[in-house]
């Protein structure tokens, strides 16, 4: 008797997925490692999916749009894994120089930037995301340009291929795939993801009936294409998007999108590390599920606290950070459980376990536990199985997640973590997707010149690390001069204003008062304004008539508190951009280094010759 023959079930196309996480620019030098080792690693070709936080948004995007220029240059057969390769190293080198101009402080530097952010739709986050687009993405796309990016126009389309090249239809017959770029934003409307694609923005669909069934928030309708959104919204720009992908909470106020939904909604982004700091929902959506991922993780973790404060703030400071240390815990097991081939690459990689035992009756510390023999494996290989010193590995693990400056060693020290980390952890999904490619040869990025350093650190480099930790007054730390300016300089600012208002003002009030009776005026002079403002803001709840003229009111109370204090932070900031940036930078020039990679020792002796990225950043 026939038994009937059963087909064997196709298995599903392998598809690369990169996550890149969000963390500042510290997350970003640190994907720049995960990128150069995948260009080594013959991956880069492969990728399909690049999901996207915060300052994983910000490399992210350049990635793509160096990726889009390549691609629409050469055709599939003219293309070679050295175009991958030199894309990194353009990258590199463009992204410090970007970078170390400090382009978070340049967003006080404009007064008349801060008197329009008095505005309810600009905002901070609006004006550094046209900075991510002057100094990032215009000058690779459009140099010369004074367009602004858009997003809309950031569909790839391939030299050779059809029009309207579909990615996920037509990379099955590509050797060197069209990525699809997602740059993750989280809405304070609802709670919910908000995606920006080179097709169009919105929340992206549920797709889990359990999701469905739980989650009962808006679901605000995502249009089909940008052409569908009035003018302003289908032009939204590409600095933009990343900038609300990386407005993170308490730096950043909310990237609005106005005029989009009924009922006059005005959309709230921030950081998409809201969400999913790690970027990964992106790459299990169902349109482009990939088989292959690649998470490259520089966020923060919660660090330990022996002993806790219990003040309020620092409570509620405590449990989000739990709470977020949580949501990664969860994402990351998740996608181990459901993915076989996952590569994840994270700060804290190598660094031991601390176990604190617990005191006996008599007072002895004792490890004695329930469970005989203990054989909980609280350790995995240290950070030196990769090249890295232990307290190397921890210092970085503590940088800060800012976007100012960053000094060469800091940048490079970044970068070279995650390519020594990414030679154990992506080389097994590089041998499932792709077993024939051989490595390619290992190439002398400019990072690599502090590699001795990460090895065998010295305790003058261990202590420019520990600085960078530090929001503030890095240059104060690292330098004598720093501190001696730091005195000079608020001498100097009262004998201008002296000069100022007693020779051309002939105001002698100000000059005569104690620095107690100054202080008094200003805070009298606030409160005022601030009571006088929330006055306004009752009277235009509680009696609706008066909306419109309490609102203009408010205006120009705003405009007007706004002018003195724009005009004060921009001289602040350009004394910070003129004295201190530039010390900070240069105590952390590569040429300082104290072991330079022997690959690269030109670089170090300032030998060799600046490329124009470098000449501008030096100011050469």
């Amino acid at each position: 008797m026939m038994c009937g023959t059963t087909e064997a079930i196709p298995s599903p196309p392998k598809r690369l997925g990169l996550a890149l996480s969000g963390g500042g620019f510290r997350a970003s030098f640190f994907h720049i490692g995960t990128l150069a080792r995948m260009a080594e690693l013959r991956l880069l070709k492969h990728l399909e999916v690049i999901s996207t936080v915060s300052g994983g948004s910000i490399i992210g995007a350049l990635y793509y749009i160096h990726v889009k220029k390549r691609l629409e240059q050469k055709s599939d057969q003219e293309l070679t894994d050295a175009d991958y390769v030199e894309i990194v190293k353009e990258i590199e080198e463009q992204f410090l120089s970007a970078v170390q101009k400090n382009i978070y402080m340049h967003t006080f530097v404009n007064p008349l930037k801060n008197i329009k952010m008095c505005l309810p739709w600009y905002s901070r986050s609006d004006y550094i995301g046209e900075l991510y687009d002057r100094y990032l993405y215009r000058p690779v796309l459009a140099p010369g340009s004074d367009e602004i990016i858009q997003m809309r126009n950031l569909k790839i389309q391939p030299k050779g291929e059809p029009p309207n090249f579909n990615p996920l239809k037509g990379n099955p017959n590509r050797t060197h795939k069209v990525p699809i770029l997602l740059l993750n934003s989280t809405t304070l409307n609802t709670g919910h993801n908000w995606r920006f694609e080179a097709s169009t923005m919105g929340l992206p669909p549920r797709w889990s009936q359990y999701e469905r069934e739980m989650d009962k928030n808006n679901r605000y309708v995502r249009p089909a294409s940008y052409d569908l959104l009035t003018e302003k919204l289908k032009n939204i720009g590409l600095g933009h998007a990343v900038a609300a992908s990386a407005c993170v909470p308490g730096i950043f106020p909310p990237m609005s999108i106005s005029n989009m939904y009924v009922n006059g909604i005005r959309v709230q982004l921030v950081d998409g590390g809201v969400h999913d700091n790690q970027g990964i929902q992106g790459l299990l959506d169902p349109r482009h599920e990939c088989t292959h991922i690649i998470v490259s993780d520089a966020s923060i973790q919660m660090e330990d606290v022996n002993n806790p404060p219990t003040n309020l703030l620092a409570v509620l400071s405590r449990t989000s950070s739990s709470l977020m240390d949580r949501v990664r815990e969860e994402e990351i097991s998740r996608l181990t459980t459901i993915k076989k081939h996952v590569a994840f690459l994270h700060l804290r990689k190598g660094l031991p376990v601390k176990r604190i035992p617990y005191l006996d009756p008599e007072g002895i510390p004792s490890f004695e536990t329930e469970e005989r023999p203990i054989v909980i494996k609280d350790n995995e290989p240290p950070s030196e199985n990769f090249h890295v010193h232990h307290e190397v590995q921890s210092v970085l693990s503590n940088i800060r997640t800012h976007l100012d400056s960053f000094t060469d060693q800091e940048a490079y020290s970044l970068m070279l973590d995650g390519y020594l980390m990414g030679r154990e952890e992506i080389a097994p999904v590089a041998h499932d997707l792709a077993p024939q490619n051989p490595p390619f040869p290992a190439q002398p990025w400019r990072f690599r010149i502090m590699e001795d350093l990460v090895q065998q650190p010295t305790q003058e480099y261990l202590q420019k690390l520990r600085v960078s930790s530090r929001f503030f007054l890095k240059s104060y730390h690292v330098s004598g001069w720093a501190k001696l300016i730091t005195l000079l300089v608020p001498v100097l600012l009262y004998l201008i204003i002296y000069e100022l208002l007693s020779r051309f003002l002939h105001i002698t009030f100000f000059i005569t008062m104690t620095i107690g009776q100054l202080f008094l005026v200003v805070m009298g002079t606030l409160l005022v304004i601030g009571l006088f403002s929330a006055l306004l803001h009752w009277l235009k709840q509680k009696i609706p008539p008066l909306h419109w003229i309490t609102q203009g009111v408010l205006n120009v109370v705003n405009f007007f508190a706004a002018v003195p204090v724009s005009l004060l932070m921009a001289v602040l900031v350009q004394v910070d951009l003129l004295i201190y940036d530039p010390i900070f930078l240069r105590k952390g020039r590569v040429r300082r280094a104290e072991k330079p990679h022997h690959d690269v020792t030109t670089y170090a002796s300032g030998k060799a010759p600046l490329s124009p990225f470098r000449r501008k950043a030096r100011g050469k």
